[in-house]
């Protein structure tokens, strides 16, 4: 009988161990699968979770149909992303081929004359124009990369959404599964999913939506007072709106200075008045419609999560690094509030 037992434990430690290999083989095979298409999955789940408060607005008012509104919603990120940057990407680049020699009419006001005939010279050289040319001359002759490339694009950015609707129609069900298969109580799991989705909406219309509005108003002002390259400075100025403290004001108020210096002084002090008192400040306005209470988490840490992020992971490092940073700080706050000892309070 004692043998029998022993046969049966050694046979029982055979088949656990042939489980966990297989096991092991199986998932790394699946992770070499799907690892191309770990940074589009978690880019659709950032645009999942964005559009989610649209796709529970549609149900509601249509009455059910999840799959339905999950497509109406990401027609909708469609409409509002995918078209806008096309058309924005189109024009910019049209924009910057027009880009030449500075405007040489420039250099006759009066200021100029203080700085060293060095600085001058190297101003007087810059050329953008043979910059371009290289740049061109650079795509024609990898144009059958870039056509692959492009391709490349055109389906990842077809997955992007396919990937986003699903995540929408079905995210009732992803959301119970998280619970059912994290050890975690489902009281944490829920304070960290709540944080998690309020710090990538937050960083989102907070930040690259509201930058984007203070750009595109930027871009007017431009138009309307006849600054030079209109779209290349909007594009600064949606940058630059992410930076705190500063905000657009590091763009907006040279472009005025540039407009003096060429003459322009009634538009500088237009452009400068409409920087300060509509770019500069609408992202008071918008914010608070826009995103309910706070990150909690500093400015400065924002900033640098999403240049690290931009780093680590490309454009969608801009949400997906202080959504890494909100991940961190969850935890760290459970730690502090006795998770390890089970005294947890949420």
């Amino acid at each position: 009988m004692q043998k029998l037992k022993a046969h049966e434990i050694s046979h029982q430690r055979v088949k656990l161990a042939f489980f966990v290999a297989a096991s092991l083989v199986c998932f790394y095979l699946v992770w070499m699968v799907y690892r191309p298409f770990l940074l589009l999955v978690a880019s659709a789940a950032v645009a999942a979770i964005v559009l989610a408060p649209f796709h529970l607005w549609f149900s509601r008012r249509i009455g059910g149909h999840d799959r339905f509104c999950a497509f109406i919603a990401t027609l909708l990120g469609i409409v509002m992303l995918g078209i806008p940057l096309v058309i924005g990407a189109v024009l910019l680049i049209r924009e910057l081929s027009a880009i030449g020699r500075p405007d040489m009419q420039i250099f006759d006001n009066p200021i100029f004359k203080y700085l060293p005939a060095d600085v001058m010279s190297l101003i007087k050289s810059i050329d953008i124009q043979t910059f371009m040319d290289k740049i061109y001359g650079y795509l024609a002759s990898n144009i059958s990369e870039i056509l692959a490339s492009t391709s490349r694009f055109a389906l990842m950015t077809l997955l992007f959404f396919v990937t986003a609707y699903y995540l929408l129609a079905e995210r009732e069900m992803i959301y119970h599964k998280i619970l059912a298969m994290s050890p975690l109580s489902d009281k944490i799991d829920n304070a960290l999913i709540r944080r998690l989705t309020h710090t990538v909406r937050s960083v989102v219309l907070g930040s690259v939506l509201v930058g984007a509005v203070q750009g595109v108003l930027a871009t007017i002002g431009f138009l309307i007072f006849g600054l030079p390259n209109a779209l290349v400075w909007g594009v600064l100025t949606l940058l630059a709106a992410q930076i705190p403290m500063i905000g657009t004001g590091i763009v907006t108020l040279p472009a005025a200075a540039f407009l003096a210096l060429s003459g322009h002084s009634s538009s500088a002090i237009g452009l400068a008045i409409w920087g300060v008192l509509l770019v500069g400040t609408i992202d008071n306005y918008l914010k608070p419609k826009l995103v309910e209470g706070k990150t909690d988490m500093h400015p400065l840490l924002i900033l640098l999560a999403m240049i690290g992020g931009i780093e680590a992971f490309g454009a969608v490092g801009i949400v997906l690094g202080p959504a890494v940073l909100a991940a961190a700080l969850a935890f760290l706050k459970m730690y502090e509030s006795g998770i390890l000892s089970g005294s947890l309070k949420l």
